[in-house]
């Protein structure tokens, strides 16, 4: 026979794997603030505040986040998160990215982008969400037009 312990654990466990299953995708809003921290010849280090809205009725938490980010199909340079984000319910949420961005490919396509009013961005990656202290992994996959503005 089952001690009531491992009843409630297993009832926990199930309601939470259900209730994760629902989680809507947030949704990408732009870029809050761009700010170059480092530049070199190769690579540079430039943060971002990426801005989304979460239209879920809860909210949730969001961790070890990383990927690759592209302009116009360019690769432009990996991305990480390494702190904990608190969303709120219902609500717009800034997430601060690093990008480590590859010099060689902005230098030589810088022409091409600038001369353009928008371009393409794409960000294709991992990370982490969840409630409480359970967290599951979700793909981060977001391709839209970002109009140019000059921070």
């Amino acid at each position: 026979m089952r001690s009531p312990q491992k009843f409630l654990a297993a009832v926990f466990v199930t309601i939470t794997l259900i209730s994760c299953r629902t989680i809507k995708e947030p949704e990408y809003r732009g870029i809050d603030s761009f700010k170059i921290s480092g530049i070199g010849i190769d690579t540079s280090m430039i943060t971002l505040n990426l801005r989304y809205y979460n239209p879920n009725k809860y909210g949730l938490k969001l961790k070890e986040a990383e990927g690759d980010a592209y302009i116009d199909s360019l690769y432009l340079g990996h991305f990480s998160l390494d702190s904990l984000i608190k969303i709120p319910k219902s609500s717009d949420f800034t997430v601060p990215f690093l990008l480590k961005a590859n010099m060689k490919n902005i230098y030589s396509n810088a022409l091409s982008v600038f001369a353009s009013k928008e371009f393409n961005i794409r960000l294709e990656g991992r990370c982490k969400v969840g409630k409480g202290a359970v967290f599951f992994p979700y793909a981060i996959h977001y391709e839209g037009k970002q109009a140019l503005k000059l921070f």
